[in-house]
């Protein structure tokens, strides 16, 4: 097929799945719907391209996740279950107030990004419904921390064990604190304007009278005397475990981000039963690693349903002319470097593969012309990454709506200011000192 008749499949694929998930139609009826549109201008057809390619993503990210949802999901279900995730929500509504609540999720959010916990929506999920509901704010606001506040340290803050900044690192032979000038600079400004619009949010529902409403994703425990949640450490220390433990085995034992998730999960869980035993009040004390794990499996159906659209997308005769084209532009190197990153992550609707797409094939051609610093590209493709990255059919911001219990129509124009407004404001700031300075 040619390469404007699959350009042309590609944008009414991408508007049909808009309307479709506004209309409240289901994620995956939508990808399986849109991936089909884009598959009639493929070589290999319709029926040749959604049994292979698409079954093919598909079942590789399930494949590759499944363990990380699943686990995921069982930690979070045991947060819940013995109490800890109710009794942190108290203690910091009761210390920061009801005023400041909110960023008490934005800061445990940036603490397992920095860790690199790729299942951070599981173990903050319960987190953020304790607290919304005790200040009585949407779970929109929540999202929208979560969203917004990972790809700010994750692929900003120098050190993080975010896999796209270790896929850079590999791709670039840079360390994982490179570029660390433009990515603390790029974080202060994206954390800054973050909280302006968290704030703008919080006003605005406060002055509508918007408030917290129960998640159907909520895991529902019978209610517990006071004396019967564990103590405030005692009831983080499961976190911290989790956000150490995952930092070690990658940084210390060289570990990959999934294998060093699944691990750390599992044994954040025997610490839960180790320690709580007695505050578990399901009917059967394993009953909670069954809810959670199957709690873990609607995300993760829908996220492989949409990485298997996006893998329709790479396949066709635009993607791949867009691709070529991008590596014929002739400007400032930088220059070329976000809008190639931007194009590639838009097109596949994922930072990581754009990072790594990128950086394996142009960002080489680039480093290879002289006069560019290999410290400053790896940060700016990083913070390049997260600008249209963020479409509807982005898999990670799926998780975060569906753990969450919200639809595109709920907060997707909300996620859009922190995940396109605010990343393209900091970009264009690392593009400026990467041409002064580098």
């Amino acid at each position: 097929m040619s390469v404007t008749a699959s350009a042309i499949a590609i944008i009414i694929a991408l508007i049909l799945f808009f309307i479709l998930c506004y209309r409240g139609v289901g994620i995956i009826p939508c990808s399986i719907l849109c991936a089909a549109v884009v598959a009639l201008t493929t070589e290999g057809g319709l029926f040749g391209t959604m049994l292979g390619s698409f079954m093919t993503s598909t079942g590789n990210y399930v494949a590759q996740m499944l363990l990380p949802f699943t686990f995921g999901g069982m930690f979070a279900a045991m947060m819940t279950a013995t109490g800890s995730s109710e009794k942190i929500g108290r203690y910091l509504i009761s210390h920061f107030g009801i005023r400041f609540a909110p960023y008490a999720i934005m800061a445990s959010v940036m603490l397992l990004a920095l860790g690199g916990v790729s299942a951070f929506p599981f173990i903050i999920a319960p987190l953020a419904f304790s607290v919304l509901k005790a200040a009585d704010l949407p779970r929109q606001i929540g999202a929208v921390i979560m969203v917004g506040c990972y790809s700010l340290v994750g692929y900003l803050v120098p050190g993080a064990t975010n896999t796209a900044n270790i896929i850079a690192s590999q791709n670039y032979g840079t360390t994982l604190y490179a570029g660390a000038p433009i990515g603390i600079t790029c974080f202060v400004i994206g954390l800054v304007l973050n909280i302006i619009y968290v704030e703008v949010m919080i006003r605005t529902y406060r002055k509508n009278g918007v408030g917290y409403t129960p998640s159907p994703t909520e895991v529902h425990t019978s209610e517990r005397h006071d004396s019967d949640f564990p103590p405030f450490l005692l009831a983080l220390a499961p976190i911290l475990l989790v956000f150490i433990l995952t930092m070690v085995l990658q940084l210390g034992f060289g570990w990959r981000s999934t294998q060093a998730a699944i691990t750390s999960l599992l044994a954040g869980t025997i610490f839960l039963y180790l320690t709580n035993w007695n505050r578990i009040h399901e009917s059967s004390k394993f009953a909670p690693i069954t809810k959670g794990m199957v709690s873990g499996i609607v995300p993760l159906a829908n996220t492989a349903i949409i990485v298997g659209f996006a893998g329709v997308v790479t396949t066709t005769s635009a993607y791949t002319a867009a691709v070529e084209a991008l590596l014929k532009i002739d400007t400032n190197p930088y220059v070329t470097a976000v809008i190639s990153v931007a194009a590639i992550c838009a097109l596949c609707a994922d930072s990581i593969g754009g990072v790594s797409t990128f950086s394996a094939t142009l960002g080489q051609t680039i480093l290879g012309m002289g006069g560019v610093d290999a410290g400053a590209l790896h940060r700016l493709t990083l913070a390049a990454s997260t600008t249209f990255d963020s479409m509807p059919h982005n898999g990670s911001l799926n998780v975060t709506m569906g753990v969450m219990g919200l639809t595109h129509k709920d907060v997707y124009k909300n996620i859009l200011v922190v995940q396109i407004g605010v990343t393209c404001a900091y970009t264009l700031v690392a593009l400026l000192m990467c041409i002064l300075f580098y």
